[in-house]
This record gives structure tokens, C-alpha cells and sequence, in this order.
């Protein structure tokens, strides 16, 4: 069940500040990923949980990926999700 509680300090991020806060980390880190996984094939399925603005999504798709890979990309947060829709 999903909570509606949110301490009121707790600030509204959306997924452009994030991204200027992290600056290229969470970038960085998944194109390292990449390189150790095995490599994705036409079968693959990724979900991308807590994907926030994106990066591991992004790294993926920005890596040739092959015809057929799945993607799964969630988030609890709608505006993480907006801004990666945007992107792709």
C-alpha cells in the first residue's frame, strides 16, 4: 500500500534539478555497468527500477542496443517518469 505521508521538509525534486545536483554520477556509473554486464541481447529484459531521470535507461539506449530489448523503466515519483518520456 502506498503511503501519502511526506514530511514537510522534504523538498519536491524534479527530475531536471536532480540532475543538475548528481551532475554526470549516476551517467557515469551506469555506462560503467554496461561494460561488466554481459552484453544485452534481442531477448533481454531490463527493468530499470527506480530509474529516476533515467541514467540506466539512457545508457542503454545510447549504446546500440539490439532490436528487441525490453525495457522496463519505474519510478515512484510521476515527474522522474515525465522527464525521462521526454528525453526518449
Amino acid at each position: 500500500m502506498a503511503s501519502t505521508f511526506k514530511p514537510k521538509q522534504a523538498l519536491d525534486f524534479d527530475g531536471a534539478l536532480l540532475q543538475e545536483l548528481q551532475g554526470d554520477v549516476s551517467d557515469s556509473i551506469a555506462r560503467q555497468l554496461l561494460r561488466e554486464l554481459p552484453p544485452l541481447t534481442a531477448s533481454s529484459v531490463v527493468h530499470d527500477n527506480g530509474c529516476g531521470y533515467g541514467a540506466v535507461t539512457m545508457a542503454i539506449c545510447g549504446s546500440n542496443p539490439p532490436a528487441g530489448l525490453t525495457i522496463h523503466a519505474t519510478d515512484v515519483n510521476p515527474m522522474f517518469l515525465a522527464r525521462m518520456q521526454a528525453k526518449l
